[in-house]
């Protein structure tokens, strides 16, 4: 090799080099900022609410001494999480498997049926996904109103059976399965209900992780709708009752709320996310990464 490749190459090779530390860095440095604000979540959750007032801060996340894991158990217990908890998992449970549910048999249809005006509805749930809920929240609590559904698991469950997004995510997926498996079902006597039962459904696992961690995060979060339609203490979910707990402590009796307890909260309503996560990653991955989103 003469001397003039082999400068080549190492001019190649140390660009590359460069290249790799820069994207590194800056992988690093979002990295960071994306996890820092969580480690301070966890940070304050473990303090006293002496320390939370400190100035300058001091981070007490690696001195085990200084914890005070009470903070959990008290939140728990003053402001009655565990109910809190119970109605955010009644709705979230209700909303995953209906959109599942519901999601999957219009996707089916969309990408293996033929009928009439099949292509236009499927553009106007397309169109669905671009108005936000707070152009028609009027309506829809009207409704509920008249269905006397205020402060029910029904009212509060009614806007998100089902979601665009969903039915797009699960057609685009069915569309990838060779007609010809179908049509091999078909002339063995399988209805279309067993086609999609035996068939469909089995295939489609990445498609169901997916839209199951997106329907289960919507509902766990979601705070507007419910801040509306649950009134009742006994019926609010996690994110009005962190709101009420943060409301609570800052009162007129001091200048600013419990951050300690307030933290804590936020934590034990994150948990639950995090599991479904990670229970649901493989899935969940594989169901972005293939055809899920082609055609």
């Amino acid at each position: 090799m003469s001397g003039k490749k082999k400068t080549q190459i190492r001019k190649i090779t140390t660009i590359n080099l460069i290249k790799n530390v820069i994207l590194y860095t800056v992988a690093v440095i979002l990295a960071l900022v994306i996890i820092i604000p969580f480690l301070w979540v966890i940070d304050t959750a473990l303090k006293e609410y002496s320390l939370t007032l400190r100035y300058p801060p001091e981070w007490i996340l690696f001195k085990p001494k200084l914890w005070n894991p009470e903070n959990f158990s008290d939140v728990i217990k003053k402001y009655s999480l565990v109910t809190f908890y119970i109605n955010s998992l009644i709705v979230a449970t209700i909303e995953v498997i209906s959109t599942i549910a519901m999601s999957s048999l219009a996707g089916y249809a969309f990408a293996k049926l033929k009928f009439r005006g099949r292509d236009i509805l499927f553009l106007i749930i397309l169109g669905t996904m671009t108005v936000p809920f707070q152009v028609y929240m009027v309506p829809v609590y009207v409704f509920v109103v008249k269905l006397m559904w205020v402060n029910t698991y029904q009212g509060r469950v009614l806007p998100y059976l089902l979601s665009g997004f969903s039915v797009f995510m699960m057609r685009q997926f069915m569309r990838q399965i060779p007609d010809e498996l179908i049509d091999a079902a078909r002339i063995d006597g399988c209805s279309e209900f067993q086609i999609y039962r035996k068939i469909i459904l089995p295939l489609i696992k990445p498609a169901i992780a997916t839209v199951t961690v997106y329907a289960f995060m919507t509902s766990w979060n979601e705070f507007i709708w419910s801040s509306i339609v649950l009134r009742r203490t006994q019926m609010l979910t996690l994110p009005i009752a962190i709101m009420q707990i943060y409301a609570g402590y800052g009162s007129a009796y001091q200048f600013t709320p419990y951050w300690n307890y307030v933290m804590a909260a936020i934590l034990l309503a994150v948990a639950p996310s995090i599991v479904v996560f990670v229970a649901l990653q493989k899935w969940f991955v594989r169901g972005i990464t293939l055809q899920g989103l082609k055609g």
